[in-house]
């Protein structure tokens, strides 16, 4: 029996061990790198879109992706460019620029934790450190698009003409509103 309880104690120090150390090379993913932002102006570090009005009916758009996809980046700012063609009164924009403005990053992250456990009975010692590099690299799609907006039918020869309503009330069931009451416009 005394031999039972002195072999359970070793192989519960044991596990206890082997716990600690699988644990201790578990890391927490970086929440910022991780996060997607919804649809919304730029919002401190939840990305968003951007635009400056250049003259009477030429705009810049930007959306800054923070983490997004390029497709979804993408459509955010179609999405953003028929919004303000329809918003300003307009029925339909074209493209007249445009710029992907990919962002690279890198990040690496450190630890060394240690470990150390004693026993009773036969007595049991045991100890365990764990180094850990891991470098992530992240690109953040921030496409930009120069529209000129404009009233009337949309002219079905230029393949860089879109219209607002159109694309509003076709994009808007794959858009991520911030805000639900964004979604009711």
């Amino acid at each position: 029996m005394q031999r039972d309880i002195v072999r359970f104690e070793h192989l519960a120090l044991f596990m206890l061990l082997i716990m600690a150390t699988t644990f201790n090379g578990c890391y927490l993913l970086d929440l910022f790198h991780s996060f997607h932002p919804d649809y919304g102006p730029v919002a401190d570090w939840h990305g968003g879109y951007e635009d400056v009005q250049i003259d009477k009916n030429t705009h810049r758009v930007r959306y800054y992706g923070m983490g997004l996809a390029q497709e979804r980046a993408e459509r955010y700012l179609i999405y953003r460019c028929a919004e303000l063609t329809v918003a300003q009164g307009y029925d339909y924009f074209i493209i007249i620029d445009q710029a992907d403005d990919p962002q690279t990053e890198s990040s690496v992250t450190n630890s060394t934790t240690s470990q150390s456990a004693s026993g009773t009975g036969f007595s049991a010692t045991g100890a365990s450190v764990t180094s850990r590099s891991n470098v992530q690299t992240y690109t953040y799609y921030n496409p930009v698009k120069t529209i000129k907006v404009f009233k009337g039918k949309k002219p079905e020869d230029n393949f860089k003409a879109y219209d607002g309503r159109e694309v509003t009330a076709t994009l808007a069931p794959k858009i991520e509103f911030r805000d639900s009451t964004d979604a009711a416009r």
